[in-house]
């Protein structure tokens, strides 16, 4: 999971198992995804297809991929900057797909040459952006407050706490808010919705709303 607009490095390793030399080695790796920005991709040690948005490394971008022993190992990486939030608004789980091919030749037991290829899947989700807001009020919701308002001195007045909750990207599973009550301040107990969702804890005196899952593109209070 990564973060909308921040550069990601991506770092492809390679080894070769077999017991035998592989010659004319070539990595290939086709991006894709709603969150890709293509122009920002950027090799290193090896060369970009923005046609196919497709990194390629091979022999003339490594020397070492002419001719791999039994063991030998190498690496290519290249970079990218998934889409920024404001790109992102109307997509839902957003995410870029690496597939990541490597093929070469080697020599079978019979001296023929033969091709071997090798492919995996990886993807990259981009972080939801989970936004949190809060404002007291007194004479709005579906709680009764009590007490002088404004405020007198001595005289116990009581506010109603709104947290809102917004979510865009992806899905999110168990969100919870916390907050600490100051030494001067007062739980009363009432809560909406009055489903246990929302609890206190006496003891650090903070006030716990659980949420729940937040799909995204909505929002919650």
């Amino acid at each position: 999971v990564v973060d909308a607009g921040s550069p990601v490095q991506v770092i492809i390793s390679w080894v070769n198992t077999l017991p035998n030399p592989i010659s004319n080695a070539r990595v290939t790796v086709v991006l894709s995804g709603e969150a890709l920005d293509p122009a920002t991709v950027s090799a290193s040690g090896g060369f970009y297809r923005s046609s196919d948005s497709t990194v390629l490394f091979d022999s003339s971008t490594n020397p070492a991929l002419t001719n791999l022993q039994p063991g030998d190992t190498g690496q290519g990486s290249f970079s990218f900057v998934p889409k920024k939030n404001s790109l992102l608004t109307n997509l839902r789980n957003p995410s870029i797909t690496m597939r990541v091919s490597v093929a070469g030749s080697r020599l079978s037991e019979t001296s023929v040459p033969e091709v071997i290829t090798s492919t995996i899947t990886r993807t990259i989700k981009i972080g939801t952006n989970l936004g949190l807001s809060s404002r007291m009020v007194r004479s709005v919701g579906g709680i009764a407050n009590t007490g002088p308002f404004p405020p007198e001195v001595d005289k116990e007045s009581t506010y109603t706490v709104v947290y809102s909750l917004s979510n865009t990207g992806n899905n999110v599973a168990g969100a919870k808010v916390t907050a600490a009550l100051p030494p001067y301040v007062r739980f009363t107990g009432v809560t909406n919705p009055s489903d246990g969702s929302v609890t206190y804890n006496e003891t650090t005196r903070t006030v716990t709303w659980n949420a729940g899952d937040v799909a995204s593109g909505s929002t919650g209070a």
